[in-house]
């Protein structure tokens, strides 16, 4: 009887309880033209939002950030990262974005009382909808909504490529005090040996040459290890394997001495940064500036430290900049660093060559879009952008765009070349220019001493009077 009765009891149940919406889930893929949302299956008793704004129109605020968002049509479109991320929003929830392209590259700051400046202004007091591309931090979060973070990142510190420090002590560089101290302990002991070894020679073998000079031994030996060939001929069998031996040793040193003097060379080479954290800038003992950009997150994390060495900073070494071309005008023209973004600072096009001084990433923080308090829609696009996270389309349309700069990002970020520059062997260039004109001022002292001796000729069988400086029979 309860088996008959059950079907009945739930139709009934069923029929009393409200229905449930059923509307398409849509996924993602991609097209010519970028990504769009397909509807392909239906979400059967399963609760959905409503994902139709109903064609509203979102004002969207931003200024120009590199090659991940910028503006075309007559800045009434965006495009880059964060223009495909909105539009493919915008097909996908029914809704229309008016642009609105800001003069001044300022995030915001909280001005004195309830106010604030720049982007997150134009949110607190209601005059846009949407800010594409924001760092988040706690005091922006009073002010707006943040979706869900698309990446995390930090800034960098730049300067300005130094000139490399040549060391004029580059020649005994490759080796340590204590192996110069053996190599010339070995030659002498060498030379001293065959000195010696000569000596036993003449005195106990018949017919050997009498003419011995150690000094004469010592030069012949030193000629081994800088291989400048020999003339060394040794008429007893011990002297010439001590030959063989005292080449091979020669030999062995030199080319290891050749090997350690290109790589310090190389290494030394390179330019060295007064300092590479801000600990270190801190410090003093140097006449650096540090430039941040007004309005930014940095400048934010600067104004609210309390950290020592941070504040430090703040009052003895910040300068404060209006836009990312000039804090990269002074990084070119003066002693000053700057801590900014990759893509800010590469679109900023730099007259001199920059470098990142440092692999560490200066307050690190969350990228997210900012939207107005309140929005009636915040959680459809909180949920809207982790799917198309999820999906890897973002990953997409992020690859899309940073594809072609990512040479330019590893030629220019920092990387050291491993290619040897002029500055490497400019020691070595020195050395030899400064050889040439000695070799030179010999060649003409020779041929003054040559012309006055022609002057004066002198025969066989005369003196001179050194009272007179005549000759005479």
């Amino acid at each position: 009887m309860l088996v008959a009765v059950a079907p009945v009891f739930l139709s009934i149940v069923t029929c009393a309880l409200p229905a449930r919406t059923m509307q398409p889930r849509r996924s993602l893929k991609t097209n010519s033209q970028g990504w769009v949302f397909v509807g392909n299956s239906t979400a059967v008793n399963k609760p959905v939002f409503q994902r139709d704004f109903g064609g509203i129109t979102l004002n969207i605020t931003a200024f120009k950030v590199g090659y991940l968002l910028d503006f075309e049509d007559n800045d009434t479109k965006i495009i880059g990262v964060y223009g495909d991320i909105w539009y493919t929003l915008a097909e996908y929830l029914n809704f229309t974005l008016r642009v609105k392209r800001l003069a001044k590259n300022v995030v915001g700051m909280p001005n004195p009382g309830t106010t604030w400046d720049g982007l997150m202004g134009y949110l607190h007091r209601g005059e846009t909808h949407v800010v594409p591309r924001v760092f988040m931090n706690s005091d922006r979060a009073r002010v707006a909504h943040f979706v869900h973070p698309f990446a995390r990142t930090g800034y960098q510190l730049y300067m300005r490529s130094g000139r490399p420090s040549v060391s004029w002590w580059w020649v005994v560089l490759p080796f340590s005090p204590p192996l110069w101290l053996a190599v010339l302990a070995t030659v002498l002991a060498v030379a001293g040996a065959t000195h010696a070894c000569d000596r036993l020679a003449r005195d106990r073998l018949p017919g050997r040459p009498h003419d011995l000079d150690f000094w004469r031994d010592l030069l012949h030996v030193c000629g081994f290890f800088c291989l400048q060939g020999h003339s060394w001929h040794q008429g007893w069998a011990g002297g010439r394997l001590l030959l063989v031996a005292t080449l091979t040793t020669a030999c062995v040193l030199y080319q290891a001495f050749c090997a350690q003097l290109i790589t310090s060379l190389t290494f030394r080479a390179s330019w060295e940064p007064p300092f590479t954290s801000l600990e270190q800038l801190a410090a003093g003992g140097h006449d650096y500036k540090l430039a941040v950009l007004g309005g930014s997150h940095v400048h934010a994390c600067f104004k609210t430290a309390t950290d020592e060495h941070l504040a430090r900073v703040w009052r003895k070494y910040t300068v404060v900049v209006t836009n990312i071309s000039d804090g990269v005008q002074r990084v070119c023209r003066s002693h000053t660093a700057f801590l900014s973004l990759p893509e800010n600072v590469y679109a900023a096009n730099p007259p001199c060559s920059l470098e990142i001084v440092s692999r560490q990433k200066f307050f690190p923080t969350w990228i997210s879009s900012g939207i107005i308090r309140n929005f009636p829609h915040q959680k459809v696009l909180d949920i809207s952008f982790i799917k198309i996270q999820e999906t890897g389309v973002m990953k997409r349309m992020v690859l899309r765009h940073i594809a072609p700069h990512r040479k330019r990002h590893r030629r220019q970020g920092g990387a050291r070349s491993s290619e040897m520059e002029l500055e490497h062997i400019q020691p070595v260039l020195l050395v030899y220019c400064t050889a040439v004109a000695a070799s030179l001022a010999l060649l003409c002292a020779e041929v003054a001493l040559a012309s006055r001796r022609a002057q004066v000729p002198a025969t066989r069988g005369s003196k001179v009077d050194c009272r007179t400086l005549s000759w005479t029979k």
